[in-house]
């Protein structure tokens, strides 16, 4: 009888455990190849219809200037709009936010691949930027505007939005 009542009460603290800590699930909202000239044009482009969560991937990263090319994604903090960054030069790029004046990390261009690609992760006012088993974490960044320009880069972009679980 003990082991019915240890059994039946583990099974209530399982279902429960997992309706209270259900996570919100990244889902596919947009993917797009990214082009660019050689002009260094700015060119503008939308993966988000409004501020949000989410994720945002980059794969198959191509420098067509060399230094000083880059690539801005437009976000939220506790403080207002920022950019992140993505400085390009001949053969690595730096990842920094411009208002905070502040690196994240800097990685060979071609580390950014099909097999790992950039990945910018927004969650719980958390940036998460990571390339292969490299990442860094940063407080205080609440969401994508869902925008980014692009100046002399291209890439597959995919961005997924979190949405909470039904």
């Amino acid at each position: 009888m003990r082991n019915v009542f240890l059994a039946v009460l583990l099974t209530g603290f399982l279902l429960l455990g997992q309706g209270g800590s259900a996570a919100a699930a990244p889902r596919l909202v947009q993917q797009m190849d990214i082009v660019a000239d050689k002009a260094v044009t700015p060119m503008d482009y939308s993966f988000f219809d409004q501020p949000a969560t989410g994720r945002v991937e980059l794969y198959n990263v191509k420098n067509l200037w060399g230094a000083g090319a880059e690539m801005i994604f437009y976000v939220e903090t506790g403080d207002g709009s920022d950019w992140l960054i993505l400085n390009f030069s001949n053969s690595t790029v730096e990842l920094r936010l411009q208002q905070r004046k502040l690196p994240l990390f800097s990685e060979r261009v071609g580390a950014i691949t099909a097999a790992t690609p950039l990945v910018l992760t927004i969650d719980d006012g958390i940036l998460k930027a990571s390339i292969g088993g490299r990442s860094k974490t940063v407080a205080g960044v609440t969401a994508f505007r869902g925008n980014l320009t692009t100046q002399s880069i291209e890439a597959t972009l995919k961005a997924y939005r979190f949405m909470e679980p039904r």
